[in-house]
């Protein structure tokens, strides 16, 4: 691998995380570009850190699926380890939030959808993602077409099976997540399932059509109000009303109350957007049987 490097002969970088940093980088082998995360430079003598840098890249490469970035190599240099994924073409969520203002409802219903397909991939291995933001979602229009999202970091990762090495190997002192994406679960410091990624992808499709996150103020107000506070349904006048239910919803402070997979959601999104096309106005209650018809196998 060969580092892409910018006008002022520096390594390009496309990010910098708790444990590593990514850079922009060419297959010399294969002749295209990747990504390349090098553990940060802090870590090199820690044995915890270096554990849970590969538990990452593991976590990583066990998921396969056209909505998560594929890594293909795990490595390791005299600087310490690295890994390789796909390089993703376009530019993150957040930037197109920022450049956009606020998405079009349906665009922001289309990005969370192979969101949650990616979720559901994720699920499958067993794993809960813990950092769904967005920041860690690529997004690109393929010749004028829709969109594709991918998401790009499983930093975080964590098996629900969960053995107990999972957390010794955490880093002392840092938060597990990003506070204004996380989950009342997070902050509680009680196990996450792939329920509170569905909240977070909540949080994320609130800024999609919104154009801010939910709550605002101090990392402790944030955790405060995601446990604690009330929705501000009167920012959402202009949202189509099939969409605030559904923000409703996935924004449960109870895990319970949310829906209970990936797949789940993925299921009653086509009745969401139908329901904007006609400018019908849908019930909780119905999105609940739309999800349970469709898991018997039902219309």
């Amino acid at each position: 691998f060969e580092f892409v490097k910018g006008e002022d002969g520096k390594p390009v970088e496309l990010g910098r995380g708790a444990m590593g940093i990514t850079y922009k980088a060419f297959d010399v082998d294969l002749r295209c570009p990747v990504t390349l995360k090098v553990i940060n430079e802090r870590y090199l003598g820690d044995e915890s850190a270096r554990l849970r840098f590969l538990r990452e890249a593991r976590a990583a490469a066990s998921v396969r699926h056209p909505n998560v970035a594929s890594v293909f190599h795990l490595g390791r240099s005299a600087e310490g380890y690295f890994y390789a994924m796909e390089f993703v073409e376009g530019e993150t969520l957040e930037n197109l939030i920022r450049r956009s203002a606020r998405l079009d409802a349906k665009l922001a219903l289309e990005v969370a959808a192979q969101v949650a397909a990616g979720l559901a991939a994720v699920h499958k291995q067993g794993l809960v993602h813990r950092d769904i933001k967005p920041g860690n979602i690529m997004v690109s229009f393929e010749d004028g077409g829709g969109p594709v999202a991918k998401i790009i970091d499983l930093g975080l990762a964590k098996s629900v099976i969960g053995s107990s090495s999972d957390d010794t190997i955490s880093l002392p002192g840092v938060f597990a997540g990003t506070p204004q994406f996380a989950s009342p679960e997070q902050f509680a410091g009680v196990g996450v399932d792939i329920r509170s990624d569905l909240y977070s992808l909540g949080l994320v499709l609130w800024k999609m059509v919104t154009g801010h996150a939910l709550f605002k103020g101090s990392p402790a107000e944030v955790m405060y109000l995601h446990q604690h506070g009330l929705l501000p349904l009167k920012e959402l006048e202009d949202v189509p009303q099939p969409v605030v239910v559904l923000l409703e919803m996935l924004l449960e402070k109870d895990p319970k109350r949310r829906f209970q997979s990936p797949t789940e959601l993925l299921r009653v999104i086509p009745t969401i957007i139908n329901a904007i096309d006609t400018r019908r106005k849908i019930s909780r209650q119905s999105y609940q049987k739309t999800a349970t018809a469709n898991l018997r196998g039902g219309t």
